[in-house]
């Protein structure tokens, strides 16, 4: 392959088997061996050039996830040796060190963040010489009896303990890692024993039918016809279905709810609205999972701390968002930029335009840059589109979309990153001049100056700019002589009027005779509008 790619990339009318040619004096062409390229050196460029394209190819596509195949999933009965095994790992959740005597005690919150210092210290001798641990501790975690490195545990080691730009990772990160890893093992064992407490309510209306069925079998066998008894009370039967038929619909549908569909959990972040709504309010107005059963949910308003109880079968018809059940959340907003967004940035010569970069362009890289340089909380940048135009304004309206690390549940690190990356933009986006301000009034007047050729040639933001108005001194020429005896004038302003940023003309005054000598003045400056 190496020879291949070599041969296609000489002359056609070059041949050779790879002899060196030779010189009269019998001396060869190759004889310098710093000009020899070796079969393992061409392999490795075209590796280069494959890495490169596949890098350019990998940027034009967009992010895709792959589907979940069903089935790959085993359609076996769990064994008990898998129950077995499960409950032995609950018994590991509810001990005093659960992630191990090497870590350290973490039955509480307070207990953990110790812990997680100690072995921060501890992992930061490997290199005294740096502020932050480094990840190499990954390897050392995943190496396996065998000496070889299990890729699944360092991915998932590295996916938890997210380094920064640098490859580093930081105390206050650390912490907030194991943190994370912390609440969900919390959660995840109150999950558990909710879950015991429904399957035995479930299991206590089942034994109820079973036993009813069971007790009119049983009659049937004695010889005892028990239908007349039951016929007996269908009247009644037929009047109380009436009166508790919504109420036992609604009761079943409840049930269903949290026995099947299992929408939420405790601890999730959740918000609810009509099914019909396209837009909704999002997870701004979103409420915490307390406690779950049967009949009822108990849950708890992010923004106030109330709690309030809902029905089952009140909220079985709604549209209910996970926030916990959300990864990789995808923000966006909103910024109106002038129209010299589409212009090129100064940067590079006056008329190369290969070297310079248009304005939209230059912040779509800054914004990918952005992204990369802080890993812990942004997994990618999304999108920088147009997607409203104003001409008569000179207005853009772009908006900007980026993949967060965390899921909806954990809002506020997503609004923060937000902020953040909002405020950078802005100040970056004023450095290039192109943030959207209100335009200037197509009738202006302008006291003590006049504008440079009388208007503006590429966008109106610019009319007021102080480079754009010419502010000298008028000719004493054109000061009009003060009569004795008599108040002396006004101070004389020059005075220019602009209407659809066209030379005006002179306004009905009583000092004519001075507006007329100060318009022949700038006739030169106002003829080119």
């Amino acid at each position: 392959d190496a020879q291949k790619l070599r041969s296609e990339s000489l002359p056609a009318n070059f041949v050779s088997e790879d002899v060196p040619d030779s010189d009269e004096d019998g001396k060869s062409d190759y004889d310098d061996e710093s000009d020899i390229t070796t079969q393992n050196d061409t392999k490795a460029d075209a590796e280069r050039l494959d890495m490169q394209k596949s890098n350019s190819l990998h940027d034009i596509l967009d992010d895709w996830t792959e589907p979940i195949n069903k089935m790959k999933k085993t359609m076996n009965a769990t064994a008990i040796s898998d129950i077995l095994r499960f409950r032995r790992a609950l018994t590991f959740m509810d001990d005093a060190e659960p992630f191990g005597e090497q870590f350290g005690p973490a039955s509480n919150r307070k207990q953990l963040i110790h812990s997680a210092q100690e072995v921060y210290q501890r992992l930061l001798k490997l290199t005294p010489e740096q502020e932050n641990i480094s990840c190499e501790f990954y390897d050392m975690l995943s190496l396996e009896d065998d000496g070889e490195i299990n890729l699944g545990k360092q991915k998932a080691l590295r996916k938890l303990f997210r380094p920064d730009a640098q490859d580093e990772l930081s105390l206050s990160a650390f912490v907030l890692s194991c943190d994370a890893i912390y609440k969900k093992l919390r959660y995840f064992r109150a999950n558990v024993g909710n879950a015991s407490v429904i399957d035995h309510a479930l299991e206590s209306i089942v034994d109820g039918a079973f036993s009813f069925v069971l007790v009119l079998v049983v009659l049937s066998v004695m010889k005892f016809n028990p239908w007349p008894l039951l016929l007996s009370t269908s009247t009644l039967l037929v009047s109380v279905s009436f009166a508790v038929g919504s109420s036992a619909s609604k009761w079943f549908e409840g049930m269903l709810l949290v026995a099947a569909r299992r929408p939420f959990d405790i601890g999730d972040r959740i918000y609810m609205t009509e099914p019909s709504l396209v837009m909704s309010d999002g997870l701004w107005n979103c409420w915490f999972v307390e406690d779950i059963n049967l009949f009822h949910t108990t849950i708890r308003y992010a923004g106030t701390n109330e709690v309030a109880t809902l029905n089952n079968g009140s909220i079985s018809n709604l549209r209910i968002v996970n926030g916990a059940r959300s990864p990789n959340a995808v923000v966006w907003f909103q910024f109106p930029y002038r129209a010299n967004l589409m212009d090129y940035s100064d940067e590079g010569g006056a008329d190369d335009d290969e070297t310079r970069m248009r304005n939209i362009d230059k912040i779509k890289a800054e914004l990918e840059k952005y992204a990369k340089e802080n890993p812990r909380e942004w997994h990618s940048f999304g999108y920088f589109r147009v997607d409203e135009v104003h001409p008569d304004l000179e207005k853009l309206v772009v908006t900007i979309g980026l993949q967060h690390r965390c899921s909806w549940q954990d809002l506020v690190p997503i609004l923060e990153a937000k902020a953040k990356i909002m405020c950078w933009l802005m100040e970056y986006s004023r450095k290039l001049n192109v943030i959207y301000d209100e335009l200037p009034q197509r009738d202006i007047l302008y006291y003590g100056g006049a504008l440079k050729n009388g208007g503006v040639s590429q966008h109106r933001f610019q009319l007021h700019n102080p480079s754009n108005i010419i502010t000298e001194p008028l000719p004493t020429s054109t000061m009009l002589p003060v009569k004795q005896n008599s108040a002396p004038p006004s101070p004389p302003s020059p005075v220019m009027s602009l209407r659809n940023n066209q030379a005006p003309a002179a306004p009905e005054s009583p000092n004519t005779m001075f507006l007329a000598q100060v318009m022949q003045t700038h006739h030169q400056q106002l003829s080119q509008s």
